[in-house]
């Protein structure tokens, strides 16, 4: 434990190497490079001030020497401040700090590059350093507002100056929209892909007696065939939940034509879709497959006002009306966030979120995706500063999730989620969620489209 003796004699050990210089003077220097050092010319234009004392740099190499420690450096000019900058020494050594130099070099060109990592971000990430710089100019200027402007390219059109505003209240640079543009930048794009899941879309023909005493039968191929046996009400309503249970091995169901519209807005980005899907759910073994191929089918939506007690439609003959169709159709929307600092214009990775209906099977669409958007290999602009509105670009997708079959579908087997296992039970009419929801079906895929974005 030090004494107050010792420390004084610390202290004064310490002095006494000072006093002799036995430590080396910090060596400032006020050239900037690339340029000789001309005295006069930096003495009219900066009043210059080191700790406070103002001081005159007659050295030809623009040289000054200072004591080591730490080191505040000031600059002044008849029209207001200027630099302001700390030094603080860390080693003992011969080194030289180029005062102005490294001003130039961190709030200038490290500056510029941060800048252009993100040019199109409200806020962009800029290092705690040059956000502090920013403020104190503020604060050093309270009466003006401080503004950054880059011209693209060294061009001075209006929609090729970006530019920034320091906000003092939040102590952030905020971008500034000065090409009097639409601040969300859009993406259209179509393109093709493939559909995989574990059930058969192709809906079973089901058939029902006329009268009571007529037995019902039922048909329930897993794919798009017509093959089946014959078997009682209560055999068919078994068939058709073990027909429509998702399986081990997904297989191709249909090959989509999509056409998507994007809006970016910073990083979030929102997506309106259309698509079409032709089936191609292979026929079962043994099976034939159907005349004119397989079709995407269900029930009529009768939104539970006609038909019978199930709310079917039948024909004459007491046979289930199906709704057969060549395309499928899935109108969606998607809500996410792109990555990469073109994420704003629409390039780069992305995640989202998307939720639809298909109109064969009744299914709301629930499925998680991931992406990436690309400047085309034909457009002109292809460096990494994409600056245009209007570029080309391909796009890759994929995605996994859910079909959830909704009111009348043939998919809804009428099992009430709330038995608990038990081997059979009917439904509660309270149980709401079990009479207008089946069991979900899992389906995954991937898309490839190219578009443009405007």
């Amino acid at each position: 434990k030090l004494t107050e003796k010792d420390l004084n004699a610390s202290i004064g050990y310490f002095k006494d190497m000072l006093d002799r210089g036995d430590f080396p003077p910090m060596t400032l220097s006020f050239e900037v490079e690339g340029s000789a050092f001309d005295a006069k010319s930096f003495a009219s234009e900066y009043q210059l001030f080191i700790n406070g004392i103002e001081e005159v740099i007659d050295d030809p190499n623009g040289l000054y020497l200072a004591s080591p420690g730490r080191v505040d450096v000031y600059f002044a000019r008849d029209d207001g401040h200027s630099l302001s900058d700390r030094i603080e020494l860390d080693k003992l050594n011969d080194k030289i700090y180029f005062v102005r130099d490294v001003a130039r070099k961190r709030m200038g060109l490290d500056f510029k590059d941060q800048l252009m990592e993100h040019p199109y971000e409200c806020i962009p990430p800029i290092d705690g350093d040059i956000l502090t710089y920013l403020s104190i100019y503020q604060k050093l200027h309270p009466q003006a507002e401080v503004y950054i402007a880059l011209a693209v390219g060294g061009s001075i059109a209006p929609n090729k100056i970006l530019l920034w505003r320091w906000d003092p209240t939040s102590a952030l640079l905020m971008k500034v929209q000065n090409d009097n543009s639409f601040p969300i930048r859009f993406a259209i794009t179509a393109g093709t892909g493939m559909i995989f899941n574990g059930a058969s879309y192709t809906a079973p023909p089901i058939t029902k007696g006329v009268d009571a005493g007529t037995t019902e039968t039922a048909s329930l191929p897993t794919g798009g065939g017509t093959g089946g046996a014959g078997s009682t009400a209560t055999q068919a309503q078994d068939a058709a939940k073990e027909a429509l249970t998702p399986e081990v091995n997904p297989k191709p169901s249909g090959v989509p034509i999509m056409y998507h519209l994007r809006g970016h807005y910073n990083r979030l980005m929102f997506q309106f879709g259309l698509e079409y899907a032709q089936n191609i759910t292979p026929a079962g073994e043994g099976e034939n497959p159907p005349e004119g191929g397989p079709k995407w089918a269900d029930k009529y939506q009768t939104n539970h006002k006609v038909g019978n007690e199930d709310h079917e439609l039948l024909d004459a003959d007491g046979n289930v009306i199906l709704r057969e169709r060549k395309l499928q159709r899935l109108v969606h929307f998607g809500v996410g966030f792109m990555l990469g600092k073109n994420a704003a214009i629409g390039f780069g990775p992305r995640a989202y979120f998307r939720t639809g209906w298909y109109n064969a099977p009744h299914a709301v669409d629930l499925t998680v995706h991931a992406g990436y958007a690309a400047i085309a290999p034909w457009a002109k602009d292809k460096g990494e500063e994409i600056k245009d509105r209007v570029n080309p670009l391909i796009d890759f997708d994929l995605f996994g999730g859910i079909l959830l079959p909704f009111r009348d579908s043939l998919f809804i087997t009428g099992e009430n989620k709330f038995c608990k296992g038990a081997e059979k039970c009917t439904p509660k009419a309270s149980d709401v969620l079990t009479q207008k929801l089946g069991k979900s079906i899992g389906t995954f895929g991937m898309t490839l489209e190219a578009g443009t974005t405007f």
